[in-house]
């Protein structure tokens, strides 16, 4: 966590799809249970679908897996949910081979060295510009209906969605059922036992919904368990998605308005600061690895790092940061206190380096080059020659990666 309100720390920029996680359903403990509306006024996540669903077949479970039987009979005591539909459920879900092999690292046991360059080029690329100024000017009431709600930039909202989908593109074909029961009960070699608590918390959600008529039983998503295009995990679904457009049910695949509007009031729930910066520019001590331990948790505040040596970057030194060769690694930048958003948005760690950069794309073809200023940046004036996105990135301290340009990660 941040100490002090408005100070910031280095953050490192990850690779790891890390799902939204939250305590597993008991044993050991039960989630905390998605709020129920009131009767009559309940608001279905998902686009209409029958009455008749593979929920309400009777099943006893008695074909499940023992420890499977566990889990549906755990999780109906808790939610106060019917137990044969929940076992209908379960029964309902298959093992998909793909997604273990998708989730399982490429070389079991070994850590896997990302280059920061390759990594951005994934994804700061013409055709996702391209797409993200179409998004954008197609969608623009919402998103600063959005932005003016929540307090979060549109450029990060689009950049979001964007990173997370291809806006829309690539939202995944796996039966979420499916990839989250895989994972729950057959995750792959090496077990990580807390990544099988929090994707067995996630199917405990998924199935809440889908029983409460908020999902429907055959939700498509990623491997991960991921739904729609800002690919929110069932517990961000349950307690952060917004019915952007007022139609009475909220449909993150298919609705622009509910994914734009859930985007925005996941981070202000989370703690987005309105008006703070992502990023301010550092200078690191000569051995900056010796204030992080490899987790993704800050653990100083910026006063303590001050102590170690770091200091806020001058502005006239932010050009010369933004060109430091791939192997220097004292620069960096430190984040702004946004209560937990970088920690708790899947993948919200491995791109929040990259909206910055592809949010500044985005700004110069939609101003047809003329403002590339992001909302509330306060620049010195530049001669004409200074005006590049470069030079104008490289002032903000939008170039660099956080304090290493490989980053050692699980994937």
């Amino acid at each position: 966590m941040f100490i002090t309100r408005r100070f910031l720390q280095i953050c490192f920029v990850s690779a790891l799809t890390a799902g939204c996680a939250s305590p597993a359903v008991s044993p050991p403990e039960a989630a905390e249970a998605p709020q129920r509306q009131a009767p009559g006024q309940a608001i279905r996540i998902g686009p209409d679908r029958p009455q008749e669903t593979p929920s309400t077949r009777v099943i006893d479970g008695a074909a499940l897996r023992p420890e499977v039987q566990q889990f549906g009979q755990a999780l109906a005591a808790e939610r106060n949910l019917p137990l044969p539909a929940v076992m209908a459920l379960l029964n309902d879900a298959s093992y998909n081979s793909t997604v273990a092999r998708l989730i399982a690292p490429s070389i079991p046991g070994r850590k896997v060295w990302r280059s920061w360059n390759t990594y951005r080029g994934r994804f700061v690329e013409p055709k996702r510009i391209q797409w993200g100024v179409e998004f954008w000017n197609e969608n623009r009431s919402v998103i600063e209906q959005a932005a003016q709600q929540y307090g979060v930039p549109a450029s990060i909202i689009v950049s979001i969605i964007g990173v997370e989908t291809l806006y829309g593109r690539n939202m995944g074909n796996f039966r979420v059922i499916d990839a989250l029961s895989t994972l729950a009960f057959d995750y792959p070699e090496p077990v990580r036992p807390e990544r099988v608590a929090m994707f067995r918390n996630q199917l405990a959600d998924f199935i809440t919904l889908t029983l409460q008529g908020k999902l429907a039983p055959d939700t498509l998503g990623s491997y991960a368990g991921a739904i729609g295009l800002p690919q929110f995990m069932p517990t961000s679904i349950a307690h952060h998605a917004a019915d952007g457009d007022d139609d009475g049910h909220i449909d993150l695949s298919h609705s622009v308005p509910d994914a734009v509007m859930s985007v925005g009031r996941f981070l202000q729930n989370h703690g987005w600061q309105r008006s703070l910066p992502v990023f301010a520019p550092v200078i690191l001590p000569a051995d900056p690895s010796a204030l992080v331990d490899g987790g993704l948790t800050p653990k100083l505040s910026w006063a303590q790092l001050q102590q170690a040596g770091a200091r806020l970057a001058p502005r006239r030194q932010r050009r010369q940061l933004a060109k430091q060769s791939p192997g220097h690694r004292r620069p960096g930048r430190r984040s702004a206190r946004h209560g937990t958003v970088p920690h708790r948005h899947q993948q919200f760690l491995r791109h929040h380096a990259i909206q910055p950069q592809l949010f500044l794309r985005h700004r110069r073809s939609r101003a047809g080059r003329r403002d590339l200023r992001p909302h509330g940046a306060a620049l010195t004036p530049a001669s004409p020659k200074k005006t590049g996105l470069r030079s104008l990135a490289g002032r903000l301290g939008y170039q660099k990666p956080p304090v290493q340009l490989n980053t050692p990660v699980d994937r």
